[in-house]
């Protein structure tokens, strides 16, 4: 689109400011979707304007006309450098942003996204709504946070947590009570599993008897014969399912032991290993963070309740689901020790 780089080199525009007047007369990608900021770069770095084709890694000549002058291109070229807006250069290594993937806006639902930019002799970073980020603040206009600010208002709130004994305590408690209780309704939807399987293949045999005897047409029996057989089969594999589990062993709460541990390999990992290991300790640790603005910011976190063995603990606390995230857990702290 020639208009892009017309806007960008004679008016001045921005990446972001062009996305947002593009929407807003009414253009869209090739895709069909609505521009932003990226989508602008790739246009502005496509050698297809100047009449040129891709090509197994090279630029080749084309034979469709130029759509924008040499000039005009070469000028968009040292404009996205000046700016630092070229996305290639200006990529950022994901594992500095500490808190990726569990951030979240509280007003459009969208992840939050790790975000750079450059100062006159600094570089910034932030966590941004992906909505905001790719399509501007009229789509949605959540804060943007400081990404340091934010690492370490989030693990100052985490250390308080993990140090208010009683808070911890409480929750092991309803957590711990909560895999019990579970426990015991497992055994409870077994039996009723075997009750329900003894009905439905009487039923079945009663059919059959009625058919064999005569006293039924056959177009009225197969059709309830096949249904119940459907019944018993899903009975049959929710039982196989559950029976996988019922020979578990009672699982054992989380000592303060336990937490002490705990808390000893978490400063260790946040205080002298990569971001890479932080990030993954802070992950196992923290469930969301919700952010409906900036000075109202929601974490939650995973309190350890059940010990799987001597060295794991599930990171369930007040949402757990202690099967479902054993085996993550293992593999999270495996990476952090």
């Amino acid at each position: 689109m020639p208009v892009i780089f017309d806007q960008y080199v004679n008016r001045k525009t921005g990446s972001s400011a062009l996305a947002a007047w593009l929407n807003e007369q009414g253009y869209r990608t090739k895709n069909g979707r609505l521009w932003s900021s990226a989508s602008v770069i790739t246009v502005l770095r496509n050698r297809a304007y100047l009449g040129e084709i891709y090509y197994r890694g090279n630029w080749y000549p084309a034979p469709h006309d130029l759509l924008i002058t040499t000039d005009l291109f070469d000028r968009a070229q040292a404009i996205l450098a000046e700016r630092g807006e070229d996305r290639y250069r200006r990529a950022s290594n994901p594992a500095e942003y500490l808190l990726t993937g569990r951030i979240r806006c509280g007003r459009c639902g969208q992840a939050y996204v790790g975000t750079a930019a450059h100062g006159r002799d600094e570089r910034y970073t932030s966590y941004t709504c992906f909505t905001r980020a790719r399509y501007g603040t009229k789509h949605c206009a959540n804060d943007r946070l400081p990404a340091e600010q934010l690492e370490q208002a989030v693990t100052r709130r985490l250390w308080k947590v993990l140090d208010d004994h009683d808070l911890i305590d409480r929750a092991i408690t309803d957590a711990y009570e909560r895999v019990i209780q579970l426990d015991d309704e497992q055994q409870g939807e077994i039996a009723a599993i075997k009750r329900k399987l003894t009905e439905t293949r009487a039923a079945m045999d009663r059919y059959f008897r009625a058919f064999e005897a005569d006293t039924m047409p056959e177009d009225t029996c197969a059709p309830r014969i096949a249904v119940l057989s459907e019944e018993a089969k899903a009975l049959e594999a929710r039982a196989t399912e559950l029976a996988a589990h019922e020979d578990d062993e009672q699982p054992e709460r989380t000592t303060p032991a336990d937490l002490d541990s705990l808390r000893s390999t978490l400063r260790a990992v946040l205080n002298e290993s990569t971001p890479t290991d932080a990030k993954t300790a802070l992950h196992t640790l923290i469930d969301q963070i919700r952010v409906d603005a900036r000075d109202h910011i929601e974490p939650t976190f995973r309190i350890p309740a059940v010990r799987i063995d001597y060295d794991y603990m599930d990171g369930g606390g007040l949402r757990l689901n202690r099967r479902a995230r054993v085996e993550a857990l293992r593999q999270a702290l495996a990476n952090v020790r």
